[in-house]
């Protein structure tokens, strides 16, 4: 990679988007991702197994620029008051188990760390330029 195409790189705007596991929440911010990945922008979304296929499909139909959008996959915890492959709330066979599936979402909180850690590792922020005084 030549100088310029590193520096280039360096500067480049990259987002990171972590829906709430909700269609209500996710479809919105598919489209911000869908818009921002047009304009040229790397788009970072987070989502788990069972949502991958809602993603893809969503983001292949909406024009977005897929060579500007990477999913990043966190797996969903194991909880035993929750059925298998329930990673949505639309996938809830009741809402009464909302708060538990609530609940399940905060185990994702270390692997989501790791991840933007290892993301934050390989594009280190910029650096901050201290304000000038007049």
């Amino acid at each position: 990679m030549t100088t310029a195409a590193m520096v280039a790189a360096e500067k480049e705007d990259h987002v990171l988007i972590f829906p709430f596991l909700s269609k209500g929440h996710t479809i919105p911010l598919l489209h911000l991702a869908a818009a921002l990945s047009s304009r040229n922008i790397l788009v970072t979304l987070f989502t788990t197994p069972a949502n991958v296929p809602f993603f893809s499909h969503h983001l292949s139909s909406s024009g977005a620029n897929a060579t500007k959008i990477q999913l990043l996959i966190l797996p969903f915890p194991n909880h035993p008051d929750l059925p298998a492959g329930v990673e949505s709330t639309d996938s809830l066979p009741s809402f009464s188990l909302f708060p538990t599936f609530l609940g399940a979402t905060t185990s994702l909180h270390d692997h989501f760390l790791r991840l933007v850690r290892s993301l934050l590792s390989s594009h280190p922020l910029p650096s901050a330029s201290s304000p000038t005084s007049s």
